[in-house]
């Protein structure tokens, strides 16, 4: 009986510390509450809701290797605790990245000269919408590894995203040079060429790229874009009907606002095409 009393008596004392930290958190006093639920820690060792309160304050503060090491020992405490692990799921999928991208550039910071490390660096980097620092990141990995290809291909789809499409053109075609089985590389390249008005090119790598897997989505669709913008409207709808033949969700969702399919948009046999494609 003197166990459960005495037990009784620590968990009143964790929760009272407990409750006046989140009660600080909440009006954002961030390290008085640090130090409320460490108190609870020092009442309770084993108080799993102070170590998990301390993860969400550490998260909002940016200090997410710290939250994560106090998740995880929340979670050591209490295997089966919901909120705990509901809590570590939040983190991961909003502050994932955030992690990633710190933890990556800790690694640079103790071997610059590591490859893949900035390779993933960029491609997390990309996740954020961070580009031109992706860029710099792929730069880096190629000047590490200029046979990289994954780092180069990477490279070109970042160029390609910030529409500066020589440059992109440039190494795409490297990337399909240095590997010709590159399916993802040659539809790349071809939506590159489409963009600046190089028709036959962006026909020959769209081609190549087909040749490679007749059954992707995405060749069918970029290249039914490419006969819109040539004002080849059989081949438009064939190639559209090819497309949605292989992934119909896909082509229906991505042509509701596609503006190169435009100068087809209104023709009788597009609105056919697309009433008989339709949910």
């Amino acid at each position: 009986m003197a166990n459960d009393q005495d037990r009784s008596s620590v968990n009143t004392h964790s929760d009272f510390y407990n409750e006046r930290g989140i009660a600080l958190a909440d009006r954002g006093w961030f390290d008085e509450a640090l130090g409320e639920f460490q108190k609870a820690i020092d009442v309770d060792p084993r108080c799993a809701e102070a170590f998990d309160n301390i993860a969400n304050v550490y998260a909002e503060k940016g200090m997410h290797l710290d939250a994560l090491r106090s998740y995880l020992k929340a979670i050591e405490i209490e295997p089966d605790n919901a909120t705990v692990h509901y809590n570590l799921g939040c983190f991961i999928a909003t502050r994932g990245d955030e992690l990633a991208v710190l933890e990556y550039k800790t690694a640079a910071k103790h071997e610059w000269d590591f490859p893949d490390v900035h390779l993933n660096l960029g491609l997390s980097l990309i996740e954020q919408g961070h580009y031109i620092e992706a860029i710099e990141e792929f730069n880096i990995a190629l000047k590490l590894d200029p046979n990289d290809t994954d780092a180069r291909h990477e490279l070109a789809c970042g160029l390609l995203e910030i529409g500066r499409y020589r440059e992109a053109i440039y190494e795409f075609r490297r990337v399909v040079k240095e590997d010709p089985t590159n399916q993802s590389g040659f539809v790349n390249l071809g939506v590159c060429y489409a963009i600046k008005g190089f028709y036959e090119e962006s026909e020959r790598a769209y081609m190549r790229a087909l040749e490679l897997d007749a059954g992707d989505v995405t060749v069918n669709y970029h290249y039914a874009a490419l006969k819109a913008l040539q004002g080849i409207k059989a081949e438009t709808l064939e190639l559209l009907r090819r497309a949605i033949r292989i992934d119909r969700g896909k082509v229906v969702r991505w042509l509701e606002n596609d503006r190169y399919f435009d100068s087809v948009r209104n023709l009788a046999a597009f609105k056919k095409f697309f009433e008989e494609t339709s949910p």
